[in-house]
């Protein structure tokens, strides 16, 4: 028994010790693999410390890159802002074609300036109480001639006749007080034209260029030339027969045409360059100060054949292609001189706007072959003729309305009176009567049988 006991006894001491050796290999494993946990954990919090290291470094350079990107914005803007383009010149200045201001050419004396023109010009008046005397009077630039009986007929109801040429074409006219101002072709020539109604007096504008588009206000002449130019380029011709100064009004390069004058304002449209669009500018002749007043880049479309001012608003349209209708869209706007704002009033989808004239707070256009009224006050639009025959040159002055009308197999000149709100044709010749425009009481208006230019009192 002793022995047994003995020998159970020895080899529970050696179950004891295996057990023992087990254990402690077990705590040095789990210790192991505790440590290579930690040591995974380690490198994982190294690897994600070292990843958002990378992130946040990532970020300041993300941030970095907006800042500079923001800051390279807004130097972008502020070459922008400095452009003068957009933000107009100084008084004395005008915009050049690298976008910077420079200083405006100065007018001179007007070379072989006559007497009588400036004269003449000293008196512009307002012609509300005069009336025209009906003469059977032919005035050509050297002579004077007394026409038939037959003719004679013909001017009781056409009106006086103040210009025909056997050699040219004459412009359109343009009058404002008692001075009536037109082109008229002498020689191959493009000769500008004063008429005064109170004396019945024509008299030449001595200048060696080509004049188109010639206009009238209270301070001086305005007409776009290629004199200066060049190149097919014409430019903006200011002439002040009462201050003895004329000259360019912008040194740009660009083509200039269609100018118009009221008070101290001139307006034109100008082509920017081959491929830049086109642009509205107007120009203030007290301080020489020069304002785009509207750009339309490539694609943005045309402006329409007459932009006008009166007081201190200019009124124009913009005649867009429409590539998914295939039809021309309009918009016409009115944008204030002082403040520098521009209005959009009138919208048309598929019909061009390309004729537009403004009185006070009258604006009239012709749309889809009728004449339409627009009040800025009501913003009520009336419609004036709904006759669907073509027109143009629609012109208004206080409740008087006129234009080119086709009904008849040839243009006529048609008048719409608001205070009666009665129409009826003024002229009826076998050639085209177009181009009205009106003062007060007195219309004028080019007849191209034989090229005349007419003029005579709305009764």
């Amino acid at each position: 028994y002793a022995l047994n006991f003995l020998f159970l006894f020895i080899i529970i001491l050696l179950l004891l010790f295996i057990i023992w050796l087990l254990l402690g290999k077990n705590v040095n494993i789990n210790n192991l693999i505790n440590k290579t946990k930690q040591g995974d954990q380690n490198v994982n919090t190294q690897k994600n410390l070292s990843s958002d290291k990378q992130k946040a470094d990532k970020t300041d350079d993300s941030s970095n890159q907006n800042s500079e990107n923001q800051e390279n914005e807004v130097k972008e803007n502020n070459t922008k802002k400095q452009t003068c383009f957009d933000t107009g010149c100084p008084a004395g200045n005008y915009c050049a074609d690298n976008g910077k201001c420079q200083p405006n050419l100065k007018f001179k004396p007007i070379p072989n300036l006559s007497d009588s023109l400036q004269n003449s010009f000293k008196n512009l008046s307002a012609i509300s109480n005069f009336d025209i005397n009906i003469k059977p009077i032919v005035i050509r630039p050297n002579k004077s001639k007394t026409i038939g009986a037959e003719a004679t007929s013909a001017l009781a109801t056409q009106g006086m006749l103040i210009s025909l040429s056997e050699k040219g074409s004459v412009g359109k006219p343009r009058i404002f007080g008692n001075k009536i101002v037109f082109v008229e072709y002498v020689n191959a020539i493009a000769t500008p034209f004063v008429y005064d109604i109170n004396s019945n007096k024509l008299e030449k504008i001595t200048y060696s260029g080509d004049v188109f588009d010639i206009d009238i206000g209270s301070k001086g002449i305005v007409w776009d030339d290629f004199e200066r130019g060049g190149g097919g380029r014409s430019d903006i011709h200011y002439l002040n027969p009462v201050t003895n100064e004329e000259g360019y009004i912008s040194p740009r390069t660009n083509y200039q045409d269609h100018p118009k004058i009221f008070g101290n304002a001139i307006i034109w449209a100008e082509q920017l360059g081959e491929s830049d669009g086109f642009a509205l500018y107007s120009y203030w002749l007290p301080s020489g100060e020069e304002n785009r007043i509207k750009r339309l880049k490539p694609g943005d479309g045309n402006f329409g054949y007459s932009t006008d001012i009166w007081g201190g608003s200019v009124v124009y349209s913009v005649v867009k292609y429409n590539t998914s209708t295939h039809n021309d869209d309009s918009k016409v706007f009115k944008y204030n001189i002082a403040d520098k704002k521009t209005q959009e009033i009138i919208s048309s989808e598929g019909a061009p706007i390309y004729y537009t004239d403004i009185w006070n707070k009258n604006i009239v256009y012709i749309m889809n072959n009728k004449v339409f009224l627009y009040n800025l006050d009501s913003k009520l639009t009336k419609t004036i003729d709904n006759n669907d025959s073509e027109k143009r040159d629609v012109a208004i002055y206080e409740d008087k309305i006129v234009w080119a009308d086709e009904r008849d197999g040839n243009f006529e000149i048609y008048l719409y009176d608001l205070s009666t709100n009665k129409e009826k044709r003024l002229t009826n010749t076998p050639a085209d009567d177009d181009a009205p425009d009106l003062y007060g009481k007195v219309l004028v208006y080019r007849s191209n049988h034989d090229w005349e230019i007419r003029v005579f009192e709305l009764k």
